[in-house]
């Protein structure tokens, strides 16, 4: 309906006098404002239009875009005649969702986020020539609560004041936290550029944390510089500090360019040394994939030929909590649930007496289950081959497993104070690589192990095996040749090839600095050694003492004829010598025990032999 049209003057100049004195009153029900054809129709219940000297107002009544309540908001045309400018005023509290990004496009504005929940309240001004010129936005936009994704990543923002000129978008302090794969919390100051399609800012961080119970990376009170570019199809957002570039997007991916520049940060990255590079993808929340390069690294961990594992290639995925992880090459294989973490490794040599093993980022106690196959575990030096492994941790850090190689098995138990490994039918070559020695030759070994309160026990069992170098054991067969009195112990048993033992075992004692032998026996056919004493570790120093037995194949024959026996064999059947063996490890020293008079009758042995038989019970006499 047209209320009022009203026009004054002396109408010299049609044109002039219609700018001047045309007015005109409008009024519009039910309408609806078309500017694109690619967007939607702005509709109202009514809309009051006035002319005046140029310029047109239009002021609507319940006016709405795409059932988004645009009340307050209003329509100015100045200048009709000369300049004609658009002025838009737009008042709205919505979410900035794809209908409004829709407008957004249509005056070629592109913000790179998209609000999945709550709303912002915007004041917004349009300033559109009609003619020539660049259209002109000046705006102020507010939001107490809501949450942003930028690329397929959620943002928590808590408070936003944002502000819009022309082509520039800026956000002040804005605070705000995420809690998915990036974990963190700050406030954030950033300037977009809609037209260069680049942002730039900075942010501080009180946190910033990737799976931090598991030491990926924490970082804490932080100021960070952000570079943006949204020109293509995602943002791409960059930590120049931190050598991180973010791609997000519908599936987004964060790339570690130097896991070097992140040691001060990521616990896990500090334990193993790690150099080298990383891209985790995210496709979504509950599923990431990860693939590592590290060109360095002190895990435990060299291939069988004792070379390191590196460059080594680690790739795998978090869903839902869960990780799963492989190398590359198949020798290692990770699977975490909250459950607990199986792990199998395959095919490599094991350094477990390595600081990497123990060490730990998370504090964090998880069951854990090992799994191996065709191992060399490498204990200080001392080799223990493994065909297969299988080790379990329980959450109270109670520990058993096996470990086995062809008949040879080793049964490990740890109750968080005793450790304990019992070794059965383990064979030469098994002990001597554990023992890193070639001392024992053929047989059968029982090994019992204990370590508690920084004191190990252990005690060797020997089943018919030829001992060939045992603390000296050619030397002290070299020390017997120089005195003839002792030739008598060197027997087919017990020369330059070895010394063959039936049965015997070995308890020793390892406390700090301090080895010491509480009890050898060794049995042999037709000798026998007995020994204890003691081996400074720091030192190698020696300090033990060698009781020998020798004719114990004599005795058995001599054993029927008393007399003969008690005479030349004594009560136990044997003749029987000590020595005291001293110097180091490397240069052992052989003497006879001063503490024992049996060498000396030894060269005494006729007069002794004189002493004995008078010494004959007067029972044992016809």
């Amino acid at each position: 309906s047209l209320s009022k049209l009203s026009l004054q003057g002396k109408f010299d100049t049609l044109k002039q006098d219609l700018q001047d004195n045309l007015f005109v009153e409008l009024h519009i029900k039910d309408g609806s404002l078309i500017y694109k054809d690619s967007l939607n129709p702005l509709v109202f219940e009514q809309a009051n239009i006035l002319y005046h000297k140029g310029f047109a107002q239009a002021q609507f009544i319940h006016l709405s875009y795409d059932k988004i309540p645009l009340d307050g908001s209003n329509v100015t045309l100045q200048d009709i005649w000369n300049k004609p400018k658009l002025i838009v005023q737009i008042l709205a509290n919505a979410p900035l969702d794809e209908k409004i990004h829709k407008i957004l496009r249509a005056f070629h504005i592109r913000i790179p986020l998209v609000q999945k929940s709550g709303t912002i309240d915007a004041n917004v001004s349009l300033e559109i020539p009609l003619n020539t010129g660049k259209m002109e936005v000046i705006g102020h936009l507010t939001s107490e609560g809501s949450t942003m994704l930028l690329g397929n990543q959620e943002i928590l923002i808590h408070d936003a004041d944002i502000w819009l000129k022309d082509g520039m978008i800026a956000f002040e302090n804005l605070a705000f936290n995420t809690t998915q794969t990036l974990q963190s919390n700050g406030r954030l100051s950033l300037l977009i550029d809609t037209n260069a399609k680049t942002l730039l800012g900075s942010a501080y961080l009180e946190n910033l944390a990737i799976e931090p119970d598991s030491g990926v990376f924490v970082l804490h009170d932080s100021t960070l510089a952000i570079l943006g570019d949204f020109s293509g199809d995602s943002m791409l957002l960059s930590l120049p500090t931190l050598q991180i570039d973010l791609d997000l997007g519908e599936t987004s991916t964060i790339s570690l360019h130097n896991l070097d520049q992140l040691t001060t940060y990521s616990s896990l990255i500090r334990d193993y040394a790690a150099r080298g590079n990383a891209q985790l993808r995210l496709h979504d929340s509950e599923n990431i994939e990860f693939e590592l390069l590290l060109y360095d690294h002190n895990l435990p961990l060299h291939t069988k030929n004792g070379s390191a594992l590196k460059p080594l290639t680690l790739f795998g995925n978090i869903q839902a909590g869960n990780v799963k992880l492989r190398s590359s090459g198949g020798e290692i294989a990770l699977d975490s649930t909250n459950d607990g973490v199986n792990v199998s490794l395959h095919n490599l040599k094991v350094d477990i007496s390595s600081n990497a093993v123990s060490q730990g980022s998370s504090g964090k106690t998880s069951a854990i289950a090992l799994q191996g196959e065709n191992l060399t575990l490498d204990i200080k030096g001392r080799k223990l081959l493994a065909q297969t492994l299988s080790l379990h941790k329980d959450k109270k850090g109670n520990l058993t497993g096996k470990i086995t190689n062809g008949n040879s098995i080793f049964n490990i138990q740890y109750n968080g104070t005793l450790l304990s490994i019992l070794g059965t039918r383990i064979t030469d070559k098994i002990l001597n690589a554990l023992l890193a020695t070639n001392a024992f030759d053929g047989g059968v070994y029982t090994l019992l192990a204990e370590y508690q309160q920084e004191i190990l026990k252990v005690n060797l069992n020997i089943l018919k095996g030829t001992v060939k170098d045992l603390v000296g054991l050619q030397n002290m067969i070299a020390f017997i040749d120089t005195i003839p009195s002792l030739l008598m112990f060197k027997t087919p048993d017990f020369d330059q090839d070895g010394y063959k033992v039936e049965s015997g075992s070995l308890d020793v004692e390892i406390n700090g600095d301090s080895l010491l032998v509480r009890k050898m026996e060794l049995n042999g056919n037709s000798l026998d050694i007995v020994g204890n004493g003691k081996i400074a570790l720091d030192s190698n120093r020696l300090d033990l003492n060698l009781t020998l037995s020798t004719f114990k194949a004599l005795g058995t024959v001599l054993s029927s004829i008393p007399i003969v026996n008690f005479v030349i064999m004594g009560d136990d059947g044997s003749f029987t010598t000590h020595i005291h063996v001293t110097g180091t490890l490397q240069k052992p020293k052989f003497g006879l025990s001063v503490l024992q008079d049996t060498a000396q009758d030894m060269f005494q042995a006729p007069g002794n032999l004189l002493e004995r038989t008078l010494e004959i019970p007067s029972q044992l006499i016809p």
